[in-house]
């Protein structure tokens, strides 16, 4: 119990810490970050290969910078050739029904997901038999409650993926409040200080209604409890 506390705490402390920048005044005209925006498009453009990829070590985060800053993936095509744009890229990796290999973890399903709805993908149809959304999904352990995988970072980025796909994708789409629509704002802003903020709370929010539905259903359906007791002193 004490852990579970610990954890809670160090991630409020993290939000707090994120959150903080995001209260301090601009300092940068709206002309100066769209100039910034756009040299970082044109710098992330150059680093495309004639594939399609964008090699090196974290080239397909690459994905959510030049989504975040309004330029569609489909559209960065450094060949010029059909089917060579970063987009493609990413579905020809992601679409294999092996991917991403053998000793996989809940992680590796969720930035893909994330990046697959960041390069205009659905990921739960990346391809005929990939379905990244369910993947993400099988990883949750009953035994481990809250838990995506193995750590609280897996359950954070598995959060973040599974409310895309609900209400906070609903709002990023087209409402005008709530934490989805924030997230999208500051994405538009470049404030990624207030943007992380939002999905920490949103995995915090997650973690706690889970804790409470668990804790009402060993209540409500104390029978459960009871049967797995029986089972567990039977073994």
């Amino acid at each position: 119990m004490r852990s579970k506390i610990a954890r809670l705490a160090l991630l409020a402390a993290t939000l707090v810490s994120l959150a903080l920048p995001a209260f301090a005044s601009a300092t940068a005209s709206p002309t100066e970050i769209s100039t910034a925006l756009g040299k970082g498009v044109t710098y992330l453009k150059g680093l495309q290969a004639e594939s399609g990829e964008i090699p090196g070590f974290g080239g397909d985060w690459s994905l959510t910078a030049l989504a975040a800053a309004n330029t569609a993936p489909a559209d960065v095509n450094k060949s010029g050739k059909a089917g060579k744009d970063a987009r493609s890229w990413y579905e020809g990796v992601v679409g294999v029904p092996t991917w991403p290999g053998e000793g996989a973890v809940a992680t590796d399903y969720e930035r893909g997901a994330l990046l697959a709805y960041a390069a205009g993908i659905d990921p739960a149809r990346v391809s005929k038999r990939q379905n990244l959304i369910a993947k993400v999904a099988s990883t949750y352990q009953p035994e481990k409650p809250g838990y995506y995988g193995s750590t609280l970072n897996g359950t954070v980025f598995g959060l973040l993926v599974l409310a895309l796909i609900g209400a906070v994708f609903a709002e990023l789409l087209s409402s005008r409040n709530g934490l989805g629509h924030v997230i999208a704002a500051s994405a538009s802003n470049f404030n990624v200080a207030m943007m992380f903020a939002c999905a920490i709370l949103l995995a915090l929010i997650g973690i706690g209604l889970t804790q409470i539905i668990r804790q009402a259903r060993r209540r409500l359906a104390f029978w459960e409890v009871r049967t797995d007791r029986t089972a567990s002193v039977i073994r």
